[in-house]
């Protein structure tokens, strides 16, 4: 039998719940939109008509049978138990889900569990205890990348092994006029000179700041994702010396 670590706390080792996997799908579901149009066989798939041009997905549900056995070996201890456990689950909300026999990577996951608890003694029992995760499996290390100077059309190679995923993108260095981020045909143009400054883009969240400040009001263009693969993300400017960073979690389907 497998465990799992939730919300900080792990099945076997913090709770005695030997946990065993019985749902893991594959991989996550897509969101599929199709239409049935005359004059054209089959169906018109539209999955990858959006501004990202990619598939987006649905939930994924993991589902483990939780065996446990009252502390006292007596139904009052058993019940107690079941009503910690419950405590646990319930309160975590979304939470790092991390299988044992996935090591390198967590769910983002809410206990969604609506079965009740099947007896097998006075004292012990199990109960089916799904987990609503968020479509991706993520890498628990994160990934940076980092390049020294980097001027005018300097390119910064990534690699991502895994799903798009936005990356954060740090700048600092000199850059009179700001910069711009080029990356899959997107380009980003930061207005804010730097002389010694440091900038983050955040690509996910859509945020720009400087030295922790905010500066989105700076940017002007498409913030971008790095694509599966290689990418290069090219820097353009005038009397740029700069050093990037680029830092991200991998995604996985």
């Amino acid at each position: 039998m497998d465990g799992f670590r939730f919300a900080g706390k792990h099945s076997l080792d913090d709770w005695e719940i030997y946990a065993l996997p019985k749902q893991r799908p594959l991989f996550a579901e897509p969101k599929v939109t199709v239409e049935e149009v005359s004059a054209v066989d089959g169906e018109f798939d539209y999955s990858r008509m959006n501004p990202q041009g990619r598939l987006f997905f649905k939930p994924r549900l993991l589902e483990y049978e939780c065996h446990f056995v009252g502390e006292d070996e007596d139904e009052e201890s058993f019940a107690r138990k079941a009503r910690e456990i419950a405590a646990w689950l319930v309160t975590a909300g979304e939470a790092r889900l991390e299988p044992d026999d996935e090591s390198d990577v967590f769910y983002l996951a809410r206990a969604m569990n609506l079965y009740q608890i099947q007896s097998i003694t006075p004292y012990s029992g199990y109960f089916p205890l799904v987990f609503r995760c968020q479509p991706y499996r993520f890498a628990r290390r994160m990934t940076q990348v980092d390049a020294e100077n980097v001027g005018d059309g300097s390119e910064v190679a990534v690699s991502n092994p895994g799903y798009f995923v936005a990356p954060v993108i740090t700048v600092s260095g000199t850059a009179p006029d700001g910069f711009s981020l080029t990356c899959n045909n997107r380009t980003l143009h930061v207005g804010q000179a730097l002389d010694g400054a440091s900038v983050t883009v955040d690509m996910e969240h859509m945020t720009v700041t400087k030295d922790g400040l905010p500066a989105t009001h700076t940017a002007d263009g498409t913030f971008f994702e790095l694509a599966p693969g290689q990418n290069e993300i090219t820097v353009t400017g005038t009397g740029l010396s700069l050093q990037v960073s680029v830092a991200f979690r991998v995604q996985y389907v």
